[in-house]
């Protein structure tokens, strides 16, 4: 056998090495990242026996240990999607449930980590969370900026009362409910959204959807206190922001 032969043979079993080692951590990281969603699927299932609140706490857990989870190597779209449907389902199984206050504060509070997570991964796929679902960024910014511009022109053409002007302003509240949102939707998701929208693009129909629905959640005894300061921030921290500063 020639040298140069016998040089091509060593190069491609470094070649083939090297595929078959990387190969198999792939394959070790797509069954570690399967196996950690089948364990928060089985925690956020509505059907799932076992109490409530011994679940959050492991739910809880399970959020600490996987802070990180939406942005790590390989991450693809169906994993995020999985991420998805455990929100929604932890929304079923807290509206579901029966459970005390305390309980239903917690569910609120860990299904926001679970919608940060899904956040943390959405750009590196160019992708945005939508109360529809995942679709693309593009798609999403398009949509939404004509629903902006819509209001816009809506706005320039006036209105005849101020009372005319509080029914309309309502109506945009009810058409956007109607228009993004499933019933299930829970009004924090809901809320959420809607603070992300007047952080990119202010508007005035945004601002006292989102105004609404932090009084609203208030009144029924929700810790809106992060939600406030998001509000605060993205319309300045005007006289009407700063009397829910204590809530």
């Amino acid at each position: 056998m020639s040298r140069a032969a016998a040089a091509e043979i060593v190069r491609l079993d470094r070649v083939v090495t090297t595929f078959i080692d990387e190969w198999t951590v792939r394959a070790k990281r797509r069954y570690t990242v399967g196996r950690k969603l089948d364990v928060l699927d089985a925690l956020v299932s509505p059907d799932a026996e076992g109490p409530l609140e011994a679940r959050l706490a492991e739910l809880s857990e399970w959020l600490k240990s996987n802070a990180g989870l939406s942005t790590e190597p390989g991450i693809a779209r169906a994993d995020l999607e999985a991420l998805v449907i455990a929100a929604e389902k932890l929304v079923q199984l807290r509206e579901k449930s029966g459970a005390q206050a305390a309980a239903r504060t917690l569910a609120d509070q860990l299904l926001d980590s679970l919608v940060a997570l899904i956040r943390r991964g959405t750009g590196r796929l160019g992708l945005e969370y939508t109360p529809a679902g995942l679709v693309e960024a593009s798609a999403a910014q398009s949509r939404e900026s004509e629903r902006v511009r819509q209001s816009l022109l809506d706005r320039l053409r006036g209105f005849e009362d101020v009372k005319t002007a509080y029914k309309k302003a309502l109506g945009f509240q009810k058409e956007r409910l109607d228009y993004f949102y499933q019933e299930d939707t829970h009004l924090l998701s809901v809320l959420d959204y809607q603070l992300k929208n007047l952080e990119a693009r202010p508007s005035v129909e945004d601002e006292f959807f989102a105004a609404c629905l932090i009084y609203f959640l208030k009144q029924h005894n929700y810790q809106v206190a992060p939600y406030v300061q998001r509000f605060r921030k993205a319309v300045g921290a005007s006289d009407a922001a700063a009397t829910w500063g204590s809530a």
